[in-house]
């Protein structure tokens, strides 16, 4: 268990699966993964669990006051900002997460690219482009509430690279009952992540 662990950070549109995923991972596969958690200003949708209970809490809901607070003292890094809404790193408690199990966590292109200024987690992460049929993508996004517009410019550009790092791409096909689980493995396999590890 000495081995640094990774830091999987997914990379895609809303409603392509990636918290299924990140799901999936922390529940079916928990003795090697665990999610990371993210500090947002959003409101908490009512599907979201923050117990301790559950596979984990993909975010810590706080304040705007609190957000800027948590930036002021050098508590958090903001990684990104969506519908008027920032989203947010702990440094510490990623480091300390990472500690025993690799790390999952969904983060924008800009999230990305700051992981590459981060020394000592930058050389752990592995990105993971998590993409669909775009006619499945738009679906998705019209059942959770996007716009026209807003779907138009959210459509995915899978790169080989994001800043320094090389992409894996991984389609997902959402309407077969077993996607996650190939998803689930797909990642596994790409990073080289072994049941015994």
């Amino acid at each position: 268990m000495s081995e640094k662990k990774l830091m999987i950070v997914l990379n895609g549109p809303s409603a392509v699966g990636k918290s299924a995923l990140m799901e999936h991972l922390a529940t079916r596969d928990s003795r090697l993964f665990r999610k990371l958690r993210s500090v947002t200003t959003r409101e908490r949708r009512s599907r979201e669990d923050d117990s301790p209970y559950s596979s984990g809490p993909e975010y810590r809901f706080v304040s705007r006051k609190e957000f800027d607070g948590l930036i002021a003292a050098e508590r958090i890094v903001q990684t990104g900002e969506f519908r008027g809404e920032r989203y947010g790193l702990e440094l510490w408690y990623t480091k300390l997460q990472l500690g025993s199990k690799h790390g999952v966590i969904a983060l924008t292109k800009s999230g990305v690219d700051l992981l590459a200024t981060i020394p000592d987690l930058a050389p752990r992460v592995r990105v993971v482009a998590v993409c669909a049929d775009l006619s499945v993508i738009r679906d998705n996004m019209r059942h959770h509430g996007h716009g026209a517009d807003e779907i138009e410019n959210e459509m995915p550009v899978v790169t080989a690279h994001i800043g320094p790092f090389r992409v894996h791409a991984m389609v997902t096909n959402l309407g077969r009952p077993d996607s996650v689980w190939r998803m689930a493995e797909s990642l596994k396999h790409q990073l080289e992540i072994k049941d015994e590890d």
